[in-house]
């Protein structure tokens, strides 16, 4: 497992293979085509949500509006196409789904790995969080792409002041095969989790989970 994970490492921080990613806005057609089956793969993500029925909430802002381009928008990275939709909302938060492009246009739904973390006491740590393992998620919360680093990086808020919050970031690694049983078949790995449940004016995000 440790030389696995060195190989891991070594080979999606290796130079020779970062290649350029790059964003822009969605045009009207392509989004109204890719919402026919974004409808179908999110079919009732939200049901806890206050004011919800349970699906995405699609039509938050107009089309083409600065506010709607922020939340909706596609990446290549590489020679891979990803969109990014806008699907839940809150006071201080949205959460956006993520499909990938096969060759002939359809789309796979993107999971992603995310912790299972509670509010602990753990001794000698300032904030109480406590991770348990790890589980999966479809909504990524507030996230920023970095083009050159090729990461997807989220940054959740507990309260607007953002003293309070949890954040990931998953580096894009494209389809790994290792020949395990294990393989790595996913796009985004990731790489560090952090968590700030201390209500206390500043920032101070203890880490739970790191690739390293």
């Amino acid at each position: 497992m440790r030389l696995l994970l060195i190989l891991i490492v070594f080979n999606f921080f290796d130079p020779l293979n970062i290649l350029a990613a790059s964003a822009e806005n969605i045009s009207e057609e392509k989004y109204y085509s890719i919402l026919e089956e974004a409808k179908v793969f999110y079919k009732a993500i939200d049901r806890r949500s206050w004011g919800t029925d349970g699906d995405c909430v699609w039509d938050y802002n107009t089309f083409g509006s600065e506010w709607f381009n922020i939340r909706n928008q596609q990446y290549k990275f590489g020679n891979t196409t990803f969109y990014s939709l806008g699907c839940v909302y809150g006071m201080y938060n949205y959460w956006s789904v993520w499909m990938k492009a096969r060759p002939d246009g359809s789309l796979i739904p993107l999971t992603f790995a995310y912790p299972f973390y509670i509010v602990g006491n753990v001794e000698g740590q300032e904030d109480p969080s406590q991770m348990l393992g790890m589980s999966t998620t479809r909504l990524v919360c507030n996230p920023t792409v970095d083009e050159v680093k090729m990461t997807i990086t989220t940054k959740c808020l507990g309260r607007g002041i953002g003293d309070y919050f949890s954040s990931g970031t998953w580096q894009y690694i494209g389809h790994k095969d290792y020949g395990t049983d294990f393989d790595i078949k996913e796009d985004f790995l990731l790489i560090k989790f952090e968590s700030d449940l201390m209500d206390d004016l500043e920032e101070r995000p203890v880490t739970l989970f790191e690739v390293k």
